[in-house]
């Protein structure tokens, strides 16, 4: 299945969006990882990043649920 290698390009693209502060666009990037793969845990924790450095903390919450929703066992209690 290639989806979740999609999902990983767009969250590589996503990172170097985050790293230049172009926040929109790595939100964008993000959206399409998880078109192509609903249960990519690295696009909801990028998410939940982005939201953190906005200050936007119940949003970032939301993100982390989201993700030990995805995959219980990556995120330890």
């Amino acid at each position: 299945n290639v989806l979740p290698v999609i999902a990983h390009y767009f969250c590589e693209l996503a990172e170097q969006m985050i790293v230049i502060g172009n926040y929109t666009q790595a939100e964008q990037y993000l959206k399409s990882a998880l078109i192509n793969d609903k249960l990519c845990v690295r696009a909801s924790l990028l998410l939940a990043d982005i939201r953190m450095k906005e200050g936007q903390f119940k949003a970032a919450v939301h993100h982390f649920k989201h993700a030990k929703i995805q995959d219980p066992d990556y995120i330890s209690e």
